[in-house]
């Protein structure tokens, strides 16, 4: 270390610095030795064995501060490879921004996650690595964060420079720099997981298990929020009620399993006869409903015809090897300015529904 002192037979420093040190000591030393009135032949022989222990004690001393300097130094080292060990593989990333969002530093963990080099990703915009969708969530809380101090948290999906998305929760808190210049310091956690969980659940929640088109309960709501839209705006649209003929004599004929089939289908043959913003629903058993948005009840018909027309000529192919056909009966009612809930809708097209039954099937009727 540089603090131990040179001994007779010590290597001197070799540095500039331990030259100057050693310049200053012996200047100091001199300049003692100059204003002490007394000499060393003038001292009594206990005198001088006193002056040499003390000076003994003295070299002692500082021998014990120097390894006290030692330890503490090597602790400090320590305590620094833990620190910058504990930030470089935490399981989150650590980033600091400066105000107008450039990159300072990064721990290797966020390094990971962005998909870029340490070295390449200081000074970078953060931005860079939000999805273009989302950028405006992470503007909108950096705005709050810095206008209010209030620590930020959000939900946000990134990009790596390849394209791979992923979503991440962000931490943020207002802090300073070593000048006393604001900055931000985030936390960046990857919630990809946790995310695709969620639209699991929720697409296992929104979809019937059978067919993969909406459920009874997301079917209704889609058609309330379009009876919404008709009465703030005027867009009309069109309910239709299918339900297949004969299904049960197909499911005691050929088993149940070729009823799931029959309906799969059936689903398949309905969905490419309708546009993509139009709604098909699974209403129950073999009852479906179709959502026609924007579209008057003769399009609307026009569409029913076409529905009967393609199951009349797509054969269904059984795993037995046989092949049916089947057809479906088909009740329809347009929205109007006095159906102010959408039970009276669905009223109308189910009573269409049953007239359509009761002529003999395979018809198409509609109520208005």
């Amino acid at each position: 270390m540089k603090n131990k002192e040179n001994r007779p037979g010590d290597v001197a420093p070799s540095s500039s610095s331990g030259q100057t040190l050693r310049q200053r000591a012996e200047e100091i030393t001199r300049g003692k030795a100059v204003q002490s009135p007394e000499n060393l032949e003038a001292m009594s022989p206990e005198e001088t064995r006193q002056t040499l222990h003390d000076l003994q004690v003295h070299q002692i001393e500082l021998e014990i501060q120097n390894e006290e300097l030692r330890r503490a130094q090597a602790e400090l080292e320590t305590a620094r490879a833990r620190y910058f060990d504990l930030y470089d593989l935490a399981p989150v990333g650590y980033c600091t921004l400066s105000k107008p969002g450039l990159i300072q530093e990064a721990n290797l963990t966020a390094v990971t996650l962005l998909g870029v080099a340490r070295g390449a990703l200081i000074k970078q915009p953060i931005s860079r690595f939000i999805l273009k969708e989302d950028q405006d969530i992470y503007y909108r809380h950096r705005k709050q964060l810095f206008e209010t101090g209030a620590p930020q948290v959000c939900e946000m999906r990134m990009v790596k420079p390849d394209g791979t998305a992923f979503w991440t929760r962000v931490e943020a808190v207002t802090a300073q720099d070593a000048n006393g210049v604001p900055v931000c310091r985030v936390v960046l956690s990857d919630i990809t997981d946790r995310k695709q969980a969620e639209e699991l659940i929720h697409r296992l929640a929104s979809v019937d298990d059978l067919t993969g088109i909406f459920n009874r309960r997301v079917f209704i709501e889609t058609a309330e929020n379009e009876m919404s839209r008709f009465h703030r705006y005027g867009k009309p649209f069109t309910f239709i009620m299918i339900d297949l003929d004969n299904f049960k004599s197909v499911n005691d004929r050929f088993g149940h399993l070729a009823g799931d089939r029959v309906l799969k289908d059936l689903v398949h043959t309905v969905a490419k006869q309708i546009r993509e913003v139009d709604t098909l629903g699974r209403l129950g058993g073999e009852e479906f409903g179709i959502l026609l948005v924007e579209t008057s009840l003769t399009d609307g018909l026009t569409t029913a015809r076409r529905i009967q027309e393609a199951l009349h000529h797509t054969p269904m192919k059984l795993d037995s090897g046989e092949t049916l056909t089947v057809t479906a009966s088909m009740g329809l009612s347009e929205v109007t300015k006095e159906d102010t809930s959408l039970d009276s809708l669905i009223s109308r097209a189910d009573m269409a529904l049953y007239k359509a039954k009761d002529l003999g099937r395979d018809q198409i009727e509609v109520n208005t």
